[in-house]
């Protein structure tokens, strides 16, 4: 959703690779750093996960790529 919001607003740079986002959740309490890489490596990759997991990379994948 970030990687959306930053390529929507003409005000900032396109985020590349290395691009680190700050994600937090609030429930329970926890913080994670990723790159935007690694982000989309995962979202391009083959699952073992199910459909489940087809679904949510399919999401992201969604969400990369609006522009």
């Amino acid at each position: 959703m970030a990687v959306a919001e930053f390529r929507a607003d003409s005000m900032t740079g396109l985020p590349g690779a290395m691009t680190e986002f700050t994600v937090a959740v609030h429930r329970p309490a926890e913080e994670q750093k990723v790159r935007l890489g690694q982000v989309t490596k995962w979202a391009e990759g083959n699952t073992t996960e199910g459909r489940g997991g087809i679904t949510r990379r399919n999401r992201v994948k969604s969400f990369l790529n609006k522009q």
